[in-house]
């Protein structure tokens, strides 16, 4: 990722999941999905484009502390309102099966957060701190959120005001 004016040091794989379009000069809009967080630890400028030697990061498993238990029980709630607030809130029901680390990923993903905090939750490590960073920023997501459903609610088909 590439933001500020720098390349990011930490980033992920990209699944393309669909091609959502293709143009005469041979672009194309897709469908992506992370897939692996990585961290780059040297980059090679051989070739005409950028390439670099990556090592793959892995998230540390959540034990069954009670307090881990709480973290996810209200990371569970955020997601459910996030979704509740983008109108997607019929896949709230499949969120049960998933670990912290999926969770915190989905909620980055799902809506409301900027490329930086995006980028800030990448680059953290254990899914405890990345779940609980995310819920600091609970009330401003939400709020953000609403006001987005609002305005595109009261938009006119043409997409103007």
């Amino acid at each position: 990722f590439a933001g500020e004016g720098r390349l990011h040091s930490v980033g992920c794989t990209a699944d393309i999941m669909e091609v959502l379009k293709r143009y005469e000069d041979g672009r194309m809009d897709i469908l992506t999905r992370g897939s692996r967080r990585f961290l780059v630890e040297a980059y090679s400028e051989e070739r005409v484009f950028l390439q670099g030697k990556v090592r793959f990061l892995e998230d540390p498993p959540l034990g069954p502390d009670d307090a881990d238990a709480d973290l996810i029980q209200k990371a569970l709630r955020f997601l459910k309102n996030i979704l509740l607030a983008v109108s997607r809130e019929d896949e709230a029901g499949q969120l049960e099966k998933l670990d912290a680390a999926q969770l915190s990923y989905l909620i980055a993903a799902s809506g409301g957060f900027n490329a930086g905090e995006k980028q800030s939750f990448l680059e953290i490590n254990d899914p405890r701190e990345r779940l609980t960073r995310q819920l600091e920023l609970e009330k401003t997501v939400i709020d953000r959120l609403e006001v987005n459903k609002r305005l595109t609610q009261t938009m006119h088909p043409n997409g103007k005001l």
